[in-house]
Parts: structure tokens; sequence; C-alpha cells
């Protein structure tokens, strides 16, 4: 999303997608943008894009590298350190096995990220937060295909 939305096209300072932090299979797609409606309709050929065309391994194995970095590196003061063995507690998975999905991480290939993709991105909403109201309707009917069920959209 990154690569596309902010560098290829210049749309948006600030893109991003990430999970949701709790056991429910949530996450979320974030774009800071001018021109919203246009930024919300590349965000979604891009989801679009990645349930139907294959990652390319190189650039998995180089994702899995940065991630795996930065994992490290927030976990370097014993303070990190206590709050990554918490959550774990909390989300009833236990602190042992805070670093269990190291080794699944770096098995991961091209097709577990299409099923994940395909399992993963549909019922998707969208919340346009601002006092600009563009009209993002078009564009949630012409991507209706990426959810199971219709979407919706709240403008507040």
């Amino acid at each position: 999303l990154f690569e596309e939305v902010r560098t290829n096209r210049g749309l948006a300072y600030s893109v991003s997608a990430r999970p949701g932090n709790s056991r429910v299979n949530t996450g979320s797609l974030f774009v800071f943008s001018i021109d919203i409606a246009q930024a919300v309709a590349v965000m979604f050929e891009e989801v679009k894009k990645m349930k139907e065309q294959k990652v390319e391994q190189d650039e998995i194995d180089l994702q899995i590298k940065k991630y795996l970095s930065s994992w490290y590196m927030g976990r370097e003061t014993r303070s990190q350190q206590s709050n990554i063995l918490a959550f774990y507690e909390l989300m009833g998975i236990g602190w042992e096995n805070s670093g269990s999905f190291i080794h699944r991480l770096q098995r991961v290939d091209a097709d577990a990220i299409q099923r994940a993709m395909t399992k993963h991105l549909r019922d998707m909403s969208v919340a346009v937060v601002g006092q600009v109201k563009p009209d993002i309707s078009p564009i949630l009917r012409k991507h209706q295909a990426l959810s199971s069920a219709p979407p919706e959209a709240s403008t507040e």
C-alpha cells in the first residue's frame, strides 16, 4: 500500500496497514490524504491485487527481515520485554510463546499470503473522519467484490 499510494502516486503522507492487537481477526488500512476518494480507490485496488496475484518471494523475505529487525529492537529494554510478555499472557497465549511465531514467520511463502488475503480481507467497512465529506460510495460499489457482505460507509 505504502509503495503505491505514497511513493508511486503521491496521494498521501501517511498510509499503513496493520493487524488488530486482539485475538479477533481484525485489522485496519489507514490513509491521511487530501484526495481521500482517489487514495481509498487505490487502496482497494491494491487489496484486490494482493488477493489475486502472488507476491514475489524476494519481497516476502525482505519484509520478514525488516519486521524481525524491528521486533528485536522493540525488545531491547526490560520494560519492553515485560510489556510483550504481559501482552501474551493477557491474550491467553502464554508468555513462553512470545517468540514462537518467528519460525512460522520465516516459512511464509506466496501461497500462504494469497490464502490469508482471500480468507481475511473481506467484510470491509470504511470510515472517513474530517470536515470534508467526499462521496466515496461509487468507490465502495466498484470494490464490493472485496467483501462477502455489502460494504458500509460512515462519514463523521
